[in-house]
């Protein structure tokens, strides 16, 4: 009985921790992500090179989408973006591509991989400035804002028969037409 206790008491000493490390408060400075943040406030310049607010978009629900032309997954996701915009567009919506690759390869190879492609909509050469501040670590990462610009949804990665319909679904609630 008192060995049971033991081994007990010693996954509890293991387990315990983790799980309150997990659920701990970020200390003060210290971010954990940025779902439930405002959508940070940086300018990224645009293929043509204007800069353009992050936060240029009020009372519109924006798709961010971190893509890079190396990314097989990313392929998928431009069409169907598009696709998305066009359909919410007068309901709102406005998708947002940032290239993550700090303009390696060259600034017309990436508007000639979007024309391909058929993504018309704002893309954006992004920073490792912006790539921290949402916390980039894999291709492609989308973010949705809400009206407010608050981010309420983080997507990693795109599964071509699951992720269409899941990020339409999202789109739509947070637009108010479901």
């Amino acid at each position: 009985m008192k060995r049971r206790f033991f081994v007990l008491a010693l996954l509890l000493a293991l387990i315990l921790p983790a799980a309150v490390l997990a659920e701990a408060p970020p200390q003060s400075g210290e971010r954990r992500g940025v779902v439930n943040e405002p959508a940070p406030d940086l300018e990224l310049p645009d293929l043509d090179g204007n800069l353009v607010s992050l936060r240029s978009f009020p009372g519109k629900i924006v798709v961010y989408d971190f893509w890079a032309v190396w990314c097989g997954p990313c392929v998928d996701s431009l069409p169907f973006l598009q696709e998305l915009e066009d359909r919410y567009r007068d309901e709102g919506l406005v998708v947002v591509g940032l290239h993550v690759d700090d303009n390696v390869p060259s600034v017309e190879e990436v508007q000639a991989f979007l024309d391909r492609y058929g993504a018309e909509y704002v893309n954006l050469l992004s920073t490792v400035e912006a790539d921290e501040a949402f916390r980039i670590f894999a291709m492609p990462t989308t973010y949705i804002t809400d009206r407010d610009g608050v981010v309420r949804l983080r997507h990693i990665g795109f599964n071509p028969s699951r992720t269409p319909e899941r990020l339409e679904k999202e789109v739509r609630d947070l637009l108010g037409l479901e």
